[in-house]
This record gives structure tokens, sequence and C-alpha cells, in this order.
């Protein structure tokens, strides 16, 4: 592989339509909760919340007025085979 191959590797994820109102700390919450009850998923970190649209959105129940918030996760408990050295800066501009 050299430097122009990249494999897209996609992140756990999920999506919350909320208010017009609602903040990225909102957005997070809501995922958080989401992840906690539904998937029952106990040891996770949100990695990342990106504001993917506004306005009239459609969700399962309908359309909603609101925005559409895309939210990454990963479980911080259970068996990891790799972690690419450049992980956290890639997905949160960090070096951790």
């Amino acid at each position: 592989m050299d430097d122009n191959d990249v494999e897209e590797v996609r992140l756990p994820h999920l999506s919350v339509v909320l208010p017009h109102s609602s903040t990225e700390d909102d957005a997070k919450e809501a995922a958080a909760d989401l992840i906690a009850n539904s998937m029952k998923i106990a040891h996770f970190e949100i990695m990342s919340v990106i504001l993917e649209e506004t306005g009239t959105i459609p969700t399962p129940g309908g359309m909603r007025q609101g925005k559409r918030y895309l939210v990454a996760f990963r479980e911080t408990e259970g068996e990891v085979i790799y972690i690419h050295p450049d992980y956290y800066k890639l997905v949160q501009g960090s070096d951790e």
C-alpha cells in the first residue's frame, strides 16, 4: 500500500434529530442515552458530533423540523485487534 491508497474505515455511528435550538452537547446527551439504553452498550465514548442537516428532516416517525446530527462512538471495553497510530489525531484532532 502506498501513500495514495487509503482504506475507508467507518466508526459505529447513529443519527439523532433534535429541535432547531439544540446544540452539539444536546446531541451528545441524546446519543449517549440511545447507546446506553437502547443499544445496551455500557462502556463507550463519543468520538465526534457532526451537524448533517437542518430544516425539514425525514424520520421513521414522519417529517420533523430540526437538526440532524451524526454521532460517532466507540466501545471502550472489549477486544481491540489494532488501532492505527494516528487514530485519535484523525478522528478528533488530538494526540491522546
